[in-house]
């Protein structure tokens, strides 16, 4: 097992922000991720992430804030060299690619079908950041479903039908794609088993 080799805390931010809330490591261990959704540096629980590198130990480029009340940063997903993020909020998901000194958004904004569905509880990217598989566990009165999505030129497509899951069972809770994108593993935490 390896050794504990740092431990990161946050300067001049909320005590309430609930930094760490969801964290990210790149592929290749160089990159981490932080979300803090209840941050509100912009507007009240707009939600932050912030991106530091392994090597310099400084953060990459500027903290990447959500909307108002969107909890942005309650799930993200590094790329495999850690220069690509998917941000899950309340009902959106969002790509950004680092430039060298600013996170810029790759493709459209991804929204769920409505209200209550918590499209984006969970988000898992492939090595590459070309395939993206996002959660909403409580889709259709808490079945839940996982929606996979490619990137083709700069948009973000739904590849085939929802993967749905059965009343109540919240499918979607947790979700992560292989490198290689083709293989998708998904929590249901509620799917009742058989014989009670």
């Amino acid at each position: 097992m390896q050794a504990q080799t740092s431990i990161l805390v946050k300067d001049g931010q909320d005590a309430g922000d609930e930094f760490g809330t969801a964290v990210s490591l790149s592929g290749n261990g160089q990159v981490m991720a932080v979300g803090a959704p209840y941050n509100s540096s912009g507007t009240y629980s707009n939600g932050q992430v912030r991106v530091y590198d392994k090597q310099s130990g400084f953060q990459l480029g500027p903290p990447i804030n959500g909307a108002s009340f969107e909890r942005s940063g309650s799930t993200i997903s590094l790329s495999q060299n850690g220069y690509r993020i998917a941000i899950g909020a309340i009902g959106s998901v969002r790509v950004y690619d680092f430039s060298g000194s600013d996170w810029i958004q790759v493709g459209n904004t991804l929204n769920g079908y409505q209200e209550g569905d918590f499209f984006g509880n969970a988000v898992s990217l492939s090595a590459d950041g070309t395939r993206l598989a996002v959660g909403a566990e409580g889709s259709d009165s808490s079945a839940g479903e996982v929606r996979i999505f490619d990137l083709n030129g700069n948009t973000w497509s739904q590849v085939g039908s929802p993967i749905k899951g059965n009343p109540n069972s919240s499918l979607g809770y947790s979700v992560s794609l292989s490198t290689d994108g083709t293989t998708v593993a998904i929590g249901v935490p509620l799917e009742a088993l058989e014989g009670g």
